[in-house]
């Protein structure tokens, strides 16, 4: 006992900094706590960009409650389909949409797919939700998940507001470069 009383301000040395590690490595969940959970799912494609000019997604809007989906090939040479991914907010997982049995589009080939997997009234393109969310990348994360390699930075993105960051689950093994966010759906 008398050791810790000769020694006391070593102990609270060594003990301090590891308590203001913890604080701030807690703080990101407490102020989680008093978000509301995120109330729309989002579209994003991926694209492949291994090579050269990709088949892009021109043009997405809303007809008759269905999402109409127009792609482009640029390219003089078959080019892939980008994926459609829908993230399920609810579980906080993406799945594919399957919306054509084609790979490619032949060179300078326009089309015009309607996903009926997906009924909405509107989607919504801005960068934020109707409901205050916001779609980030990896490095915008957390400094402190990022020290100590936490589950989110295995997530392609995550959605993030008021300080609460829900990582997104993907089978995707691409980068976040060549993913692309489409829209909010609002049903």
């Amino acid at each position: 006992m008398s050791e810790i009383k000769k020694n006391w301000a070593l102990i609270v040395g060594l003990l301090l900094p590891i308590l203001m590690v913890g604080v701030f490595y807690a703080v990101p969940y407490i102020t989680g706590i008093f978000v509301a959970n995120p109330q729309y799912d989002f579209l994003y494609s991926n694209n492949d960009y291994s090579y050269g000019d990709n088949a892009s997604i021109k043009d997405l809007k809303v007809v008759n409650n269905f999402l109409v989906l127009k792609i482009k090939n640029p390219s003089g040479r078959p080019q892939k389909i980008p994926s459609i991914y829908r993230c399920d907010v609810k579980t906080m997982k993406s799945h594919q949409i399957n919306f054509t049995d084609l790979d490619e589009l032949k060179p300078y080939e326009k089309k015009e797919f309607i996903l009926k997997e997906i009924s909405v009234k509107e989607l919504n393109q801005s960068a934020i939700a109707p409901d205050g969310y916001e779609l980030k990348k990896p490095d915008n994360f957390s400094f402190m998940g990022g020290l100590f390699f936490s589950e989110r930075n295995k997530a392609l993105f995550a959605l993030s507001k008021n300080g609460r960051v829900i990582p997104i689950k993907t089978s995707l093994h691409a980068s976040y470069y060549s993913t692309h966010f489409l829209g909010w759906l609002i049903p």
